[in-house]
């Protein structure tokens, strides 16, 4: 995602997530957006990932504050809830993708396929998910321990009308 944003020209860009994702410390996805970013020569810090209360009301004092000075061309949301809350509120502002912003997601909702533009947005299989999940759930309820690593699972990236170039 990094990758396309950067082809498109843009160096303004913020991932807005909730605060779960971001304290005590960044999570791995956040991490790997910081490093995505100054791979590409961008330099990084509290702009990218913005601390914001996880209220209605923070989200919208944020935005008003990311839009007061350097506002950021390219906005990555990391749920679904908050990236609609995100539209409306930009919405309001008078700043629409792609004309103005390029919006992604960091998921995959079935409300996006009633959006135009088309959100750009990460999607992925939960089946493997929940299968693992519901073994962890099974195992520790039978007193065994289960420390499995981690595992991932493949996302799409699908690009969506809501990204583009950098405004000028």
């Amino acid at each position: 995602m990094i990758n396309k944003l950067v082809e498109y020209g843009h160096q303004r860009i913020v991932l807005l997530v909730r605060e779960e994702r971001r304290k005590p410390h960044p999570g791995l996805p956040e991490r790997f957006f910081l490093e995505q970013l100054q791979a590409h020569g961008i330099q990084t810090g509290p702009y990218n990932i913005p601390d914001w209360k996880d209220t209605p009301e923070g989200l919208e004092q944020c935005l008003n504050k990311l839009f007061a000075h350097t506002p950021p061309t390219a906005l990555l949301v990391g749920d679904p809830v908050t990236f609609h809350a995100i539209q409306t509120n930009l919405g309001r502002l008078g700043i629409n993708a792609p004309e103005n912003i390029s919006l992604y997601c960091n998921d995959y909702n079935e409300s996006f396929e009633w959006c135009r533009p088309s959100i750009a947005h990460l999607s992925w299989d939960y089946r493997p998910t929940i299968r693992r999940v519901m073994q962890w759930i099974k195992n520790v309820s039978q007193g065994h321990e289960d420390k499995k690593k981690k595992s991932y699972t493949k996302a799409v990236f699908s690009e969506g009308a809501s990204i583009g170039p950098v405004p000028r």
